[in-house]
């Protein structure tokens, strides 16, 4: 990793939507307690980036190779279909962490392993169950229920699996 003039790592944010709004606290939260640098969010709606600078955080419209030299890791959390495409410019500069799925091609995540490796630089995978819809509604039926669960098992899909046809 790059190292910073004050020995934290800079990051920037790619992505502002709703699990993207989460992430830009989470990073505000860590840049306050003096643990990184938070460089910013790249959003490219007109809206976004104008809630975003209320909250007096740098905002850029465009991903720039110049934006990508000045830092040690982008988090990407974009709509899926984009990941790869910007994991891939950005592991050109930087490290690069993505929520999930990196990719939507086996192919396309061999890939961008293939250029994390040659730059060597580290290609991290996420993704945040905590703000899932339906967490946040079990936290919310069971901020007000009588009992509290001892154990909560959930499967997470987002397709149910196709049967065979004998089925």
């Amino acid at each position: 990793m790059k190292s910073s003039k004050i020995n934290k790592p800079k990051i920037l944010l790619v992505g502002a939507g709703k699990f993207g709004w989460n992430h830009l606290l989470g990073w505000q939260k860590l840049a306050r307690r003096g643990l990184v640098s938070f460089v910013g969010v790249v959003a490219r709606d007109p809206a976004k980036r104008k809630k975003i600078s209320a909250l007096k955080v740098p905002v850029f419209e465009e991903l720039t190779d110049d934006i990508l030299k000045t830092v040690d890791a982008v988090d990407i959390v974009t709509p899926a279909a984009t990941h790869y495409e910007l994991a891939k410019k950005c592991l050109l500069y930087t490290n690069v962490f993505s929520e999930k799925p990196m990719t939507l091609s086996a192919h396309e995540a061999q890939e961008l392993n293939r250029i994390a490796a040659e730059k060597k630089r580290y290609l991290a995978l996420g993704h945040i169950y905590r703000f899932n819809g339906a967490v946040q509604k079990l936290k919310k039926v069971l901020a007000v229920s009588r009992t509290k669960p001892f154990f909560i098992e959930a499967a997470f899909i987002d397709t149910p699996p196709k049967l065979p046809n004998d089925c």
